[in-house]
């Protein structure tokens, strides 16, 4: 899944493989704004099922807190 999650952020915020951190933060390091920050979470949401809460989604940061929370939906699937 983790996989999968950094290559959902790379095509979202149009990363390059080697640029892409997990524990990178997607404001700081990515200079992800807030409309790039939904889209994300939109596309993270259709691609593994979920639906994150407004302060999960506040709190997703980075890739790590990305697979966390997709873990927790999922049932750790």
């Amino acid at each position: 899944m983790r996989a999968a999650i950094r290559q959902t952020v790379q095509d979202v915020l149009e990363l390059e493989a080697e640029e892409t951190r997990d524990d990178a933060d997607f404001h700081a390091d990515y200079d992800c704004d807030s409309v790039r920050k939904l889209d994300l979470i939109v596309a993270l949401e259709k691609r593994f099922g979920v639906v994150y809460l407004p302060a999960e989604a506040e709190e997703m940061r980075t890739i790590d807190d990305a697979v966390r929370l997709t873990l927790a939906h999922a049932g750790g699937r």
